[in-house]
């Protein structure tokens, strides 16, 4: 005799909901192909990538190396400042 219970309690209408992600590290346009070159640039740029909401505060960086067949090293950075995101994510629950 087949059992109907099961099928009710794992119904499609019980679905989990995600979240898409807040905030992620994108690229910038600041590239160089010499680590030295790169670590010059970062230090000057570090300090002035600001927070795109607030514009006050400077969000997190760091260096990747966006090809490796032909060295090729980037600026990635955040959208937000830790005191926004810390908003965006109270608000977002």
């Amino acid at each position: 005799m087949p059992r109907t219970d099961k099928n009710k309690t794992h119904s499609k209408s019980s679905k989990i909901t995600t979240c898409e992600p807040i905030d992620c590290f994108f690229s910038t346009k600041y590239t160089a192909s010499n680590v030295n070159k790169m670590l010059e640039i970062y230090n000057e740029m570090k300090d002035m990538m600001i927070c795109r909401l607030c514009n006050v505060n400077c969000v997190d960086t760091k260096l990747e190396c966006k090809d490796t067949y032909s060295p090729t090293f980037v600026i990635v950075r955040k959208n937000y400042c830790l005191s926004c995101w810390l908003q965006k994510v109270t608000l977002h629950k």
